[in-house]
């Protein structure tokens, strides 16, 4: 004791010191312990609380996700459906379009094939016409009128007809 003394400590300091001590670990443990657990504990739950939400939100957000996958890929099945199903009717309208434009083609070279067949039996009988009285002309010209042209016209069509056969 006799060194605290020359440090300027003495046995009743000592004492004091340790009443005080006792008292500040009494007064804490009596008033501020309980209130300090009472948080820490409330602290606990609540992370608890946060952690258990944040499992049950990851969970939720798999089953949404999953949910999602299975939609996508239904709609991914459903559009190439569509598609295909369209493909098809564009193709059956082509064919369609292409039978409507074959048989437009073949009527109008009907009609064409009907216009020249007209019209060539029309040039074939305007060039007999122009050869019969070419024909009459030339040998009306040659009988010199001795002949009347009655009769060189009935016997050029006459002879005309008979080779024309």
């Amino acid at each position: 004791m006799e060194s605290l003394a020359r440090l300027g400590i003495s046995g009743w300091d000592l004492l004091l010191y340790a009443v005080n001590f006792g008292l500040v670990v009494w007064l804490v443990a009596r008033y501020m312990t309980k209130p300090m657990l009472k948080m820490l504990d409330e602290r606990r739950d609540t992370i608890k609380k946060n952690l258990d939400e944040a499992e049950e939100l990851r969970t939720q957000m798999a089953k949404q996700q999953e949910a999602m996958e299975k939609q996508k890929a239904e709609m991914q099945a459903q559009l190439a459906e569509e598609l295909s199903k369209s493909r098809k009717e564009i193709e059956e309208k082509r064919k369609a379009a292409e039978a409507e434009i074959d048989a437009k083609k073949a009527k109008m070279l009907e009609e064409v094939q009907a216009v020249i067949a007209e019209e060539k039996a029309n040039i074939l009988r305007s060039a007999e016409d122009q050869a019969l009285k070419l024909m009459q002309k030339v040998v009306l010209h040659i009988v010199s009128n001795q002949i009347p042209e009655e009769v060189v016209q009935s016997s050029v069509k006459t002879a005309w007809s008979q080779y024309n056969k």
